[in-house]
């Protein structure tokens, strides 16, 4: 907020985008709004606002930042790029994803063959629904709010469990199982 305030001394600056969650939104508002024209950035965007310093400038930034913002990729292309950059990384391929799992914001990436480090798994940060999405038309099967499991690895679906041909067991949840068991037998 500091290199706002001290932006809006600057007589240099055509004008300001700033993100409208800041605490003290409201004071820095009035503060720049002393002789600038405040204007909302996008009707149907309200997480940035736009100052501009004179009424001749708001057109071409509008249409500037607006073509920025367009410009920034979705969540799914996000999740597309994380998830292919890590597989390039320890050079594999999309089968050879054994599951993902949700924790801490983070999506871990569990490779079939690489082993665990004490660092963690490979991850990126986004959603298990958003990573779902990603791989909708695959075989992958969601069994819990935090596991996205690669059909190509499950060995067997009882009793709300999933085993695994790493060896490894998975819980389901009801909501889950269910509908990922059927899908599992259904494409066998």
């Amino acid at each position: 907020m500091e290199q706002l305030l001290d932006a809006s001394r600057d007589s240099s600056f055509d004008c300001i985008v700033f993100p409208n969650y800041c605490n003290s939104h409201n004071s820095v508002v009035c503060s720049l709004s002393c002789g600038y024209n405040r204007f909302p950035l996008v009707e149907h965007d309200p997480r940035y606002t736009l100052i501009v310093r004179d009424i001749l400038y708001w057109e071409t930034a509008r249409s500037l930042w607006t073509q920025y913002l367009k410009a920034i990729p979705g969540k799914e292309e996000k999740v597309k790029r994380a998830i292919r950059g890590i597989l390039a990384d320890y050079e594999k391929e999309e089968r050879d994803i054994i599951y993902l799992e949700s924790k801490n914001h983070c999506v871990l990436v569990h490779l079939d063959g690489i082993r665990q480090t004490p660092e963690g798994s490979p991850s990126f940060y986004a959603t298990l629904d958003e990573a779902e999405h990603e791989f909708a038309s695959s075989a992958f099967l969601r069994i819990h709010k935090s596991y996205l499991i690669n059909g190509d690895h499950i060995l067997q679906m009882s009793n709300y469990k999933v085993l695994l041909d790493t060896g490894m067991t998975l819980k389901g949840s009801r909501k889950y199982f269910s509908k990922a068991k059927l899908e599992f037998y259904r494409g066998r």
